[in-house]
Order: structure tokens, then C-alpha cells, then sequence
């Protein structure tokens, strides 16, 4: 049996103005420092373990916020950079995952959202994303990273959702997308989690303290890959080439009680 202890500590700063320009409008701007502690990966086949560091990120934002009253009608958006030191990255070793650092990495991008009320009973929402990363500076086993982006990160997401209630009554529907990323550092193109557009609905009656909804999940059954793995060399208990795909869950329907007292 192995066994380590380690302690780690940060001092992490938040900075923060607020102006509001008008009952409607207010804008902002801040900084503020993460962190997040080390640890080890293991091994479970072998018991080899994979050390690893703090990383910490330094994070810059700016955006407005608007509310009109009259129009039922909430807008947001914002901008943000952040910057990466010793960014953990989840990479996969054999057949389990491991964490290691990337010495520097960014990201930035902007977000939008919106929230409609045309009539008492609806309300209408939508957001969009767009974020670019990049390793900045990462090798690792012999390979160099560096200007690859992150993985599981899309550039682009976005969802539309509606929510009518009349009385006890309700029904939602949203619809989500989220673009092509990759699943490995080394931004294979046959090592991806594909591009997909799902569509969510949800019937309901809400009681004081009994729930019930139908609800259905990726209802037009979209067909996607959510992961994919390559191992040309092969690994340990298999000497030839294998691949393999995770797929997203398909149609799923089904009945959900809540019970509140």
C-alpha cells in the first residue's frame, strides 16, 4: 500500500466595479484569481501513480446587464480572458484517465442571454457561446501541444427554451447544441466528441407538495458520439490496433414524482 500528504495553500484576490448607468442598464468589470490543489492519479491496473500540481487562473471580465420592466425583457452579455498556469489536463493512459500539467494556457470568449416574457404565462430564454483555447506551452511524453486547443471544448454552444404554466399546468422545451471538440490534447481529428442538437421537453402539474411530470430527453433521438479513442499500438491484453467510441444516451421518456413537505 502506497500513501502520501502534501498541504497547499493560496492567497486568491477578487476585484469588482459596478456601474450603473440607468434603472435599465448596469455594466461591470473584475478580476479574480482561482486556484485549484494537486493531487495524484493511479493506476488501478498497475498501481502506478502520476503526480501532479496546483494550477491556478487568473480570470478578467467585463459585460452588461439590462432589465426592461415594460417589456419583460432581461438582456446579458460579457466578454472574458482567462489565463492558465499549470493547467490540469485530464489525459487518458492506457485505458484510465491521468492528470498532468500544461505549463500555460488561455482562453477567452463571450456569452449572450436573453429572457423574454410576451405574456404572463411564457417565458422565453436563449444563450449563445463562443470561447477559443489554446495550450500555450505543453509537451508531454515526448509530444509538443502547444497551440492545440483544450479538449471537450466547443467553440460554440447555444440553447432556445420556452416555459408555459397555466395554473398547476406546465410544459418546457429546450433545444441545446454544442459543436465539434476534441478528446486528446494532440487534437486528432478521429479523437472527437461530435457536434450534436438535442431537444428536451417536459410536461408537468405542480402541487403544493406532489409533482408530476412526463418528460422526454434528445426526443428527436439523435444518433452522436460523445467520445473516441484510438490505440494504434494497442495496449496492455490487447497487442493490435483498437479503437473505440462512447455514444450519447439516445430517446429517453419517463415519469417523475416529487414530493415536498
Amino acid at each position: 500500500m502506497q500513501g502520501g500528504e502534501t498541504t497547499y495553500s493560496a492567497l486568491l484576490p477578487k476585484a469588482a466595479l459596478r456601474f450603473d448607468a440607468s434603472d435599465e442598464w448596469s455594466f461591470f468589470l473584475s478580476y479574480s484569481q482561482a486556484y485549484r490543489a494537486g493531487a495524484v492519479s493511479v493506476d488501478s491496473s498497475n498501481g502506478e501513480v502520476f503526480p501532479f500540481d496546483p494550477e491556478y487562473t487568473d480570470n478578467y471580465e467585463m459585460g452588461f446587464r439590462a432589465e426592461f420592466p415594460e417589456q419583460r425583457l432581461q438582456l446579458a452579455a460579457n466578454v472574458f480572458y482567462v489565463e492558465w498556469e499549470d493547467q490540469q489536463v485530464p489525459v487518458l493512459r492506457g485505458l484510465f484517465y491521468a492528470t498532468e500539467n500544461a505549463a500555460n494556457s488561455e482562453l477567452y470568449g463571450t456569452e449572450l442571454s436573453l429572457g423574454w416574457q410576451p405574456w404572463t404565462p411564457l417565458t422565453l430564454t436563449g444563450s449563445l457561446g463562443w470561447v477559443e483555447t489554446e495550450f500555450l506551452n505543453y509537451t508531454a511524453q515526448g509530444e509538443d501541444y502547444s497551440g492545440n486547443e483544450f479538449i471537450f471544448a466547443p467553440r460554440f454552444t447555444g440553447s432556445l427554451g420556452a416555459v408555459l404554466r397555466v395554473g398547476a399546468w406546465m410544459a418546457s422545451a429546450n433545444v441545446s447544441h454544442r459543436e465539434h471538440s476534441f478528446t486528446r490534447p494532440s487534437n486528432k481529428e478521429t479523437e472527437f466528441s461530435e457536434a450534436r442538437t438535442l431537444l428536451d421537453m417536459r410536461l408537468g402539474w405542480e402541487g403544493e407538495h406532489l409533482s408530476a411530470y412526463l418528460f422526454g430527453r434528445n426526443l428527436t433521438d439523435e444518433d452522436y458520439i460523445t467520445e473516441t479513442y484510438q490505440f494504434p499500438d494497442g495496449y496492455i491484453g490487447a497487442t493490435e490496433a483498437r479503437g473505440y467510441a462512447t455514444y450519447g444516451r439516445p430517446r429517453e421518456l419517463g415519469l417523475q414524482l416529487e414530493l415536498r413537505y
